[in-house]
């Protein structure tokens, strides 16, 4: 009985071990995307801006 609950308590702290490396991975696939979606945003204001600035250059 006394080795069963050792076993079990050791399994229970593998789990949250594995537990909170995954909740770090989620967090730092969540943070690049939108590291990745922020620049993909400054990019596309930034070739606006340049359009913009073409059209009143030709008017």
């Amino acid at each position: 009985m006394i080795d069963v609950g050792k076993k079990t308590k050791s399994v229970g702290k593998k789990i949250k071990y594995f537990g909170s490396k995954i909740q770090k991975i989620e967090k730092e696939i969540i943070v690049s995307y939108w590291i990745y979606y922020s620049n993909l945003i400054l990019q596309f204001l930034k070739e606006s801006e340049i359009r913009m600035q073409k059209r009143w250059k030709n008017t």
